[in-house]
């Protein structure tokens, strides 16, 4: 579904406002979704013309054949700034190793329990000390969840943007005790 919303997000600098975000999740390349329409939605998701594009998961079913042709659609996304993912479920299910590997010859980093940074020049870095932070977990049902790892240190200014495939992370004891800040999930 296409579903656009205005949001605001504390601490976020002026070189931010109209920062303009795509999430593309639940690809599910496989036997009832085809690569013609994987190429559609890219498509769509490149005619909004984003700064950021965030994946967030399962972009295979049934097969690890698809790994490899889900990635290599995936470079067809053009985003401004840049594009980060992190796994989800099914994508360990077929063969999360190897995902891993395509997506790295792909050029898309996977931030599962790491983050990126964009800068207030617009550029997405592995370091930053200010600008907006770009922060993952792994799969909840299939991976290791460390909010520490993906949050811990962000200086207390920063804005902080999570993803995670499984919406149910937000409710991780660690998120929710670990003093862990998170303005947009």
């Amino acid at each position: 579904d296409d579903v656009r919303r205005d949001l605001a997000l504390r601490y976020l600098a002026d070189g931010k406002n109209g920062l303009r975000v795509v999430q593309l999740t639940d690809i599910h390349l496989g036997p009832w979704i085809t690569l013609e329409y994987v190429h559609e939605a890219l498509r769509m998701a490149n005619a909004l013309e984003p700064d950021l594009i965030v994946l967030t998961g399962d972009y295979v079913h049934r097969s690890k054949a698809y790994i490899e042709p889900v990635a290599k659609a995936l470079t067809e996304l053009r985003a401004r700034i840049g594009v980060a993912g992190v796994l989800g479920n099914h994508d360990w299910w077929e063969d999360g190793s190897l995902a891993r590997s395509a997506f790295g010859r792909a050029g898309i980093p996977l931030i599962d329990n790491s983050r990126r940074f964009v800068t207030p020049g617009r550029k997405l870095v592995a370091q930053a000390s200010e600008g907006l932070c770009l922060a993952g977990v792994g799969d909840l049902w299939e991976d290791v969840v460390s909010f520490g790892e993906a949050l811990g240190g962000v200086p207390a200014s920063m804005p902080r943007l999570l993803l995670s495939h499984n919406p149910d992370a937000a409710e991780e004891p660690e998120l929710v005790q670990g003093g862990y800040r998170v303005d947009l999930m």
